[in-house]
């Protein structure tokens, strides 16, 4: 669509290019009248007509070859919008209910390990790589094909968790739990 919009203001622009020597009577017309004088007078040579001919040819082809190329480039951009590749709804649910169940399970035991390590009086978050192999574990038990990008996720909304459970706990440390 803007293609053919920026095509349309060309063509418009050029029209009022061409004719605007129409609507004003000036100097500017009889200097193009003595132009068009002399261009018949070099048409008359052949050497010259050849020349303008093929230069001519030359233009129109590249034009066409442009607008050819910009018509097939859009149609590609618009496929290429309207083929989204997407997972059956089946298949997408089970994983998002299998990567909360892993952020879940990660969760309570990693919030074990933090609450055994508050208690000591060591205020000791686990470790990312800990996090992120337990992750990676806890995946392959549930025969999912987790990426990298996949496992940081889960570890970011682990670590959230685990960041405000410990800010509570050191606001308050009666609610750290007891096993």
């Amino acid at each position: 669509m803007r293609i053919l919009k920026v095509l349309t203001l060309l063509v418009f622009l050029l029209c009022i290019n061409i004719f605007s020597p129409c609507y004003t009577k000036n100097g500017f017309l009889s200097k193009i009248k003595d132009r068009f004088t002399m261009f018949e007078k070099k048409m008359k040579n052949k050497d010259n007509k050849k020349k303008i001919l093929i230069s001519a040819s030359i233009i129109g082809l590249a034009i066409l070859t442009n607008l050819l190329a910009g018509v097939v480039y859009y149609n590609f951009r618009k496929n290429q919008r309207n083929e989204v590749p997407e997972l059956p709804q089946e298949e997408s649910r089970r994983r998002a209910k299998a990567t909360k169940e892993i952020i879940d399970e990660i969760n309570i035991k990693s919030e074990k390990q933090m609450a055994r390590n508050f208690r000591m009086g060591n205020e000791i978050i686990p470790r990312l790589k800990e996090v992120m192999t337990s992750i990676e574990n806890e995946g392959k038990k549930k025969k999912l094909d987790l990426t990298k990008d996949d496992i940081a996720d889960m570890s970011y909304f682990v670590f959230k968790n685990l960041f405000h459970i410990s800010e509570t706990w050191k606001k308050n440390p009666t609610l750290i739990p007891i096993d």
